[in-house]
Parts: C-alpha cells; sequence; structure tokens
C-alpha cells in the first residue's frame, strides 16, 4: 500500500512540474503587431513513423528492461487556436523489445494509446506538456502473458509537422500477476513525417 501511495504523489508531483512548467511558458498563440512571430500553426498527419528508447522496471524484477522499439502515430493533431479541447494530441500504436541483466529471455511489449496535450493554445513548438494512456499486451518465455493499462505524462520537446520529440513516463497495471509485473516505464520517441 506504501508502495501505491509513493507512485500516486511521484505521479501528481510530476504533473504539477509540468503544469507550472507550461504556464511559466504560456501564452495565447495570436498572430498581431506585437506578436509577429508567434507560432500559431494547425495541421493534421496520418501515419508519422519513429523509433523509441524505453526502460521498464517491474516491481517482481531486480534489475530493469532496456530495449527500444518503433512508433506509429496514425494521426496526430496540432491547433494552436483558441477553440474547445487540447491544443495537441495523438492516436499511435507502438512495440519494443526490451531485455534485463536479470532474465535470459527479452520481453516484448505491444500497445495502442492516445496523449492530449495540457494547454489548449500555446505559443511555442518546445516544451509542451501532455498526458494520455495506452493499453496493450507484453510476453516473455520466463513470465505469464499479461495485459496491461498505463496512464502516463510526458514533454514535447519539439513539436513540428515533420518532427516530433519527447519523453514519457507512466505506471504499468498489469491483468495478471500483479504484484510482480507492475512498475513504472519510461521512453524518449522522435518520429518523422517527410510527406
Amino acid at each position: 500500500m506504501r508502495n501505491i501511495a509513493t507512485i500516486v504523489s511521484g505521479s501528481l508531483t510530476f504533473m504539477a512540474c509540468l503544469l507550472g512548467a507550461s504556464s511559466a511558458l504560456a501564452g495565447p498563440c495570436e498572430k498581431d503587431e506585437e506578436h509577429p512571430d508567434a507560432e500559431c500553426h494547425s495541421y493534421e498527419t496520418f501515419m508519422m513513423p519513429g523509433g523509441q528508447a524505453a526502460l521498464y522496471k517491474p516491481a517482481g524484477v531486480e534489475a530493469p528492461y532496456f530495449g527500444g522499439g518503433f512508433r506509429i502515430d496514425a494521426v496526430r493533431w496540432s491547433h494552436h487556436n483558441d477553440d474547445f479541447g487540447p491544443a495537441e494530441g495523438s492516436l499511435f500504436i507502438q512495440a519494443s523489445l526490451l531485455r534485463s541483466p536479470s532474465s535470459e529471455n527479452t520481453l516484448g511489449i505491444y500497445e495502442g494509446g492516445i496523449t492530449l496535450s495540457f494547454e489548449r493554445n500555446p505559443n511555442r513548438r518546445y516544451l509542451i506538456p501532455y498526458f494520455g494512456m495506452t493499453t496493450g499486451g507484453m510476453f516473455a518465455e520466463d513470465m505469464p502473458k499479461s495485459g496491461f493499462i498505463q496512464p502516463l505524462a510526458g514533454l514535447h520537446l519539439f513539436s513540428h509537422p515533420n518532427v516530433v520529440a519527447d519523453v514519457q513516463g507512466g505506471y504499468m497495471f498489469p491483468t495478471d500477476d500483479v504484484d510482480r509485473l507492475q512498475g513504472v516505464r519510461v521512453q524518449a520517441s522522435v518520429r518523422f513525417h517527410a510527406w
């Protein structure tokens, strides 16, 4: 129970820091005489591929799993305007293969998810905080196959129609062998859209 309280407390602190950082940088995106260089932009992209590096630390395993994989943003949008809703969002699928010094087997993770920015109309392309969730499955020879859900929070380090770089972290809640497989997961990813 103490672990769950620590995780919840840490997650809330992380999200508060993201919101604080975004409010410090926030300002409406309005091109006018006072702000001629405002980064007002709206676009949608489809099938934006990229790669990722990931770390996953299950509670019941001594050493964390490290590895990489691919991510495809099936739909990604950026609407920096005063309309209702978050300025940035994406629907994506991704998969990773991870290894740990504690295991001779490779861990596979596959999932789909959604991310939405905290802000409605930021005046920048960088340091945009977001939240989201994923759901999927994981498998390895030395552990039971399990589904999971993972709430997450992250930061778009750079967000452009052709390049997106971000970091994110979350906590995985498995459907099987919960005491052993629940744990923290972080990842960094870069996606490119050349057309």
